[in-house]
This record gives C-alpha cells, sequence and structure tokens, in this order.
C-alpha cells in the first residue's frame, strides 16, 4: 500500500539509471512531475493543470496519464521508445524505478488521504497514492508538499550542515511549511508532521498585523493566518481591490498596465486604453485578470501601488519567519515555490524587516536564503520513494 513518509530520505549514491524516481509535486494550479536519478539530476520533467474543478475522479485519471507519458517520454532506457513498450518489456520487473514520491497539499499521514484542503475543494479523503500505486503497481509514497520540499532542499539545496535544522516556507497558491529538527545530543533528525501526521502547517498560523492594516479571513476560515496575506492567492486578491479603487478615482497604476499589455498579447478581446478605465465593466474586464505577477513586474518599475503591496506582503512574511524562528530555533530558513524564488525583491524586502523585528531567538543567529531550486518538491518527492533514512 501507499505509504506516508516521515522518514528523512536521501537518494542512493550510485548513479546508475536503476536508481531513478518518480517525483511528483501537485500544486493548487500545477501538478510538476519529474523523473530523478539517484544524483538528484531531474532528467525529464513535464506539467499539467491541476484544475480541481473538474473533481477528484477526472485529477486522478488525468495524473495517472501522465505520469504513463512521462515514463514513456523518458530516456531512462533509450531502448524503450513508447510507454506500451516500456510496460511490456519491463513494467513487471520494476527494475528501471525505484517508485514514485508525490508532495500532496493538506497531506493527512495518519489516514493516508488528503485532508481538509481549502485549494483542492472536494479532494477531501482522496487517497491519492494508494490510488496510483494500484494504478501503476509501483511503490508509492506521499508526504505533505511542503514537507517534501524541505527535504528537497535538504538534500539538494547546498546549503550544507544548516539543513540540519531547517525551515521552509514555500510560497505559491497557498503558504506551505516544513521544518526538518537534529536532535543536538543523538545527532538523530526527523521532519516535524505532529500526532496525526499533518503539521508544520506554517501557512496557517496567524501573523501580527501592523496598525491600520485590515483584517483578511483566510481560505481556512480563520483570520490572518500568513497565507491570507503573503501567497500569491492573496496579492492577487489585495491587488485587484487596491486597483479598482484607484481606477475609480480616475488615477493609474502599471499594475493594469501590464494586464493590459498582456491582454494585447493573448489577443483578447478586451478594449485597452493607456488613459483609466472608462467604464465599470471595462475596469471590471482587466481588474479579474490581475495576478501577482503583474504586481510584481510593476513594482519592479517603481509603480507606487505595487510598492505599497510588495512592502506590506514583505511585512507578513516577516512576521511569519518571526514565528517559524521562535518557535524552531532553525539554523536556516529557506524561502521556496514559485513566488518566493522570482519575486525576490519581496524576499529581501522580507528578510531586511525581520532583522529589525524584537524576538527572543536573536535574529542574526540563523540564516534566511532564497532556494537555488526551481524543483524543490519534485526532489524531494523522488528521494521519498528512493532508499535510505
Amino acid at each position: 500500500m501507499a505509504k506516508h513518509s516521515t522518514r528523512l530520505t536521501r537518494l542512493a549514491s550510485a548513479g546508475s539509471a536503476s536508481a531513478a524516481s518518480v517525483g511528483i509535486d501537485i500544486g493548487a494550479t500545477t501538478v510538476k512531475l519529474g523523473i530523478v536519478t539517484a544524483s538528484g539530476k531531474v532528467i525529464h520533467q513535464k506539467e499539467m493543470e491541476t484544475d480541481a474543478s473538474s473533481g477528484p475522479a477526472q485529477f486522478m485519471k488525468r495524473l495517472t496519464s501522465a505520469i504513463k507519458e512521462l515514463i514513456g517520454e523518458s530516456k531512462v532506457n533509450t531502448s524503450y521508445t513508447s510507454y506500451e513498450c516500456w510496460k511490456r518489456e519491463c513494467w513487471k520487473r520494476k527494475s528501471q524505478f525505484k517508485g514514485i514520491g508525490i508532495g500532496c497539499p493538506s497531506w493527512d499521514g495518519y489516514n493516508e488521504a488528503i485532508g481538509e484542503a481549502h485549494n483542492l475543494p472536494g479532494f477531501k479523503g482522496l487517497a491519492v497514492g494508494k490510488i496510483i500505486e494500484k494504478e501503476l503497481g509501483l511503490p508509492t509514497f506521499v508526504d505533505n508538499d511542503a514537507n517534501a520540499a524541505a527535504d528537497g532542499e535538504r538534500i539538494f539545496g547546498g546549503w550544507g550542515d544548516a539543513t540540519r535544522n531547517l525551515v521552509i516556507y514555500t510560497l505559491g497558491t497557498g503558504v506551505g511549511g516544513g521544518v526538518i529538527h537534529t536532535n543536538p545530543k543523538t545527532g538523530t533528525s526527523t521532519k516535524i508532521t505532529g500526532h496525526k501526521l499533518r503539521g508544520a502547517e506554517l501557512g496557517h498560523i496567524t501573523i501580527a498585523l501592523p496598525p491600520g492594516r485590515r483584517s483578511r479571513r483566510c481560505s481556512c476560515g480563520h483570520p490572518d493566518c500568513l497565507e491570507a496575506h503573503a501567497s500569491a492567492t492573496a496579492v492577487r486578491e489585495i491587488a485587484r481591490e487596491k486597483v479598482r479603487k484607484i481606477l475609480e478615482e480616475r488615477k493609474k497604476t502599471k499594475i493594469i498596465d501590464m494586464v493590459e499589455k498582456e491582454l494585447i498579447l493573448q489577443d483578447l478581446q478586451i478594449q485597452s486604453k493607456s488613459d483609466a478605465c472608462s467604464t465599470r465593466k471595462t475596469c471590471d474586464e482587466k481588474i479579474k485578470y490581475i495576478e501577482a505577477r503583474h504586481v510584481a513586474i510593476a513594482a519592479n518599475e517603481g509603480d507606487q501601488l505595487a510598492l505599497q503591496i510588495e512592502d506590506e506582503t514583505a511585512h507578513a512574511l516577516a512576521e511569519g519567519i518571526r514565528n517559524a524562528v521562535q518557535a524552531f530555533d532553525p539554523e536556516i530558513v529557506v524561502i521556496a515555490g514559485k513566488m518566493g524564488i522570482r519575486w525576490k525583491r519581496l524576499v529581501e524586502k522580507a528578510i531586511k524587516k525581520y532583522r529589525g523585528m524584537q524576538s527572543v531567538v536573536s535574529s542574526g543567529d540563523v540564516r534566511i536564503e532564497i532556494s537555488r531550486l526551481e524543483n524543490a518538491g519534485i526532489l524531494g518527492a523522488a528521494a521519498l520513494a528512493a532508499p535510505g533514512k
């Protein structure tokens, strides 16, 4: 049966193709799949849209097909040119892969199924690993997606001994968290997952807001979780609210300019003006296309509204970092995820703000770094299925 992996894993030292594993990083927006060698090289990769609105049954059907396509397209053994050929010749021997590892949001390791997944509505109880293992016949291991990313950073991030005590934040559609702790006396390392293997949900810890900042309800229902203020979803919603307000006041912002340029490139049938929107319909049509990336680009070009949103988001992230440092006393905090890696100005602001905060654990005692890995989730997931400890 599919297993929840709480152990710290490492790929075998051998670099042969026979030690390869499949790593899958399930996100609320995108699923990334890759074949990873023992040395940590992603030799083949593909993506698919999560499309949670299609429902869990259709999602699993598409995911299974994507894994088969990934294996068929890969060059693990060039004598097999298609999935059907590979399946016919060596599927029963399973000699090409050690197994499949999956990083999954809101993973309930105790019940080996997806728990309360607010970014994946209707998926509660979906036993992703068991279904994949039954369908494909390969050993399948599942862990929380941020925990898997923590493993990826620990093994392949290049941070040295600092990963003995590591906290990771993954900034994307939501905010994930993972914690690795090493007992200083015994040297034993473990991922902190809690009583029912659902712990380290750092994105759902409440943060302190500065005076005047409006409270925001998180998708989980609780007010002012870090995710409600520092995820790509939060940035998008905040930007849409603020842009609508200033456009109604006949003011300008480069955020909407970025959207207009993108819409023109996509050849969408929406009126584009260099001036502020002239009608509510035109404003609404443009505003609904605003995403976090538009805010990041506009901030880089000095737009005042974008800079304000960037600053507020950085403050929220700094509060999250402070909470994690107080709770776990890590040697290193790694900021990962698509938004964390690509919006470096935001993270650098957050680090600076955190350094200026008062805390019991000295802020100078912890390294805070931006991930160097584009595929930490895939790498960590693949490591779940590889031999090691």
